[in-house]
């Protein structure tokens, strides 16, 4: 069979590092490896021939025919229309008991119907023949205001899983203040495990932008929920919002989650997220958000900051390139959102219905429309990203962006991988990863 070198390898050759990102394989490379990549059918000795075929088997090599543009959408496509999958996204509320400055959801202080919600019901329970895994997540406003829908739902949708004989998943994304020890059991008696958490810097600066509606602290309720969590064994991934206003604050705010986890700190998820201006003009943008090479060097340095203080760094978005199959789930057949009034869509960001939860999706014209611009988003039509050579880690970038802004937003690889894969490769010792 003969082979060629993949498109999508990336060759430090000052640090001997090799990458490819339709696989993700990062090693260390020797003069060997550089040969075979540079004639893949030489005749070998067996010692480089069993190199080459690990090489094949890590992406470095393909077979001289593929095509691997159309491996890459083949690959995309299929995890588009995979129906193994159920995702869910239920807002019980859009109400919050926060007032942060950049959050984009409109706050209509909605609490889901008993109606709406045996009609949620319904609705999840024809989408589910042939699933194999229902995933619902939990997001707001603050959901847990809707604690007890919450808790009247997650065992609906339970009974629903057993029923149809698939894997039940449940996650929620919470502002974490009202996390007390009754709520906390409520959560795990609901079998959801895993719980994502914002916080903005050290004290001052968090509750300077995540404050409560009536101009009260969170800072260190919120510590102290997210340690009772992690005492009691749930997954918990704190995200870290960046701009430009809270950047000298988070050194402090890694060292006091280190002195106040303890040895717990080991089990806590650390991500930074980029803020961008949903909901506000342009002008927001220059002022106050990050530009992309921006907030990679930001990562860069945090991410040292905590390998010095002991946490984990995971093998995750933005610390480490991982194979996808689509940016997100928006442009996938089975992922919904459903807001508080039954509404369905398919974007955080973007309340455009795609139909409801008593007629169901596309049910007439303009749901059908407002669906085909999500299903219809492909990244291949883009001259740009179809030749970028990062399009694995990130398939043409944010579709809501795309669709809406008629922007791009490129993930942070296509402005420092090289820099990032030298990080990485020295934080794991220069193994495999």
């Amino acid at each position: 069979m003969p082979l060629m070198p993949s498109r999508f390898n990336f060759l430090l050759d000052d640090e001997q590092i090799a990458f490819n990102s339709y696989t993700c394989a990062l090693v260390r490379f020797n003069l060997s490896f550089r040969k075979i990549l540079q004639n893949p059918n030489d005749s070998l000795s067996v010692q480089d021939n069993l190199l080459r075929e690990q090489m094949l088997s890590c992406g470095f090599l393909v077979p001289a025919d593929r095509d691997e543009l159309s491996t890459l959408r083949s690959r995309y496509l299929q995890s588009q229309s995979n129906l193994n999958t159920l995702a869910v996204t239920i807002l019980p509320t859009d109400a919050c008991n926060f007032n942060c400055f950049y959050c984009f959801q409109d706050k209509k202080s909605i609490l889901m119907s008993n109606d709406t919600a045996n009609a949620l019901v319904i609705f999840i329970d024809s989408k589910l023949s042939g699933v194999k895994t229902l995933k619902v997540t939990w997001f707001g406003g603050e959901p847990l205001l809707a604690i007890n829908l919450i808790q009247s739902l997650s065992h609906s949708l339970r009974q629903l899983a057993k029923k149809h004989s698939c894997v039940y998943e449940a996650f929620i994304i919470t502002n974490a203040y009202l996390l007390n020890d009754s709520y906390i059991q409520i959560l795990s008696q609901c079998q959801i495990r895993t719980v994502q958490i914002s916080l903005d810097g050290d004290k001052p600066t968090h509750d300077s932008r995540r404050f409560l509606t009536n101009g009260g602290h969170s800072f260190n309720v919120i510590l102290r929920n997210l340690k009772a969590l992690l005492e009691r064994n749930f997954n918990v991934s704190c995200r870290i919002n960046l701009d430009r206003s809270n950047l000298h604050s988070i050194p402090y705010l890694l060292s006091t989650l280190s002195q106040f986890l303890g040895s717990l700190k080991t089990k806590l998820t650390l991500s930074f997220g980029l803020i961008l201006p949903f909901a506000h003009l342009d002008e927001w943008d220059s002022n106050l958000c990050l530009t992309m090479e921006e907030f990679s060097a930001c990562v860069s340095n945090f991410s040292a900051c905590m390998a010095e203080l002991g946490f984990n760094i995971p093998d995750l978005y933005p610390f480490f390139p991982t194979p996808k199959n689509t940016f997100c789930a928006a442009v996938k057949h089975n992922s919904f959102l459903i807001l508080p009034d039954g509404s369905i869509c398919k974007c955080f960001d973007c309340n455009q219905s795609v139909g409801d939860v008593w007629r169901g999706i596309a049910h007439d014209s303009s749901t059908q429309s407002n669906l085909s611009q999500w299903i219809d988003f492909n990244p291949f039509d883009d001259h740009e990203c179809k030749n970028c050579t990062v399009l694995p880690l990130c398939f043409g970038s944010c579709p809501f962006f795309r669709i809406f802004r008629k922007k791009k937003l490129c993930l942070k690889w296509k402005a420092d991988l090289y820099t990032s894969l030298r990080q990485i490769f020295y934080r794991k010792g220069g193994a495999y990863s």
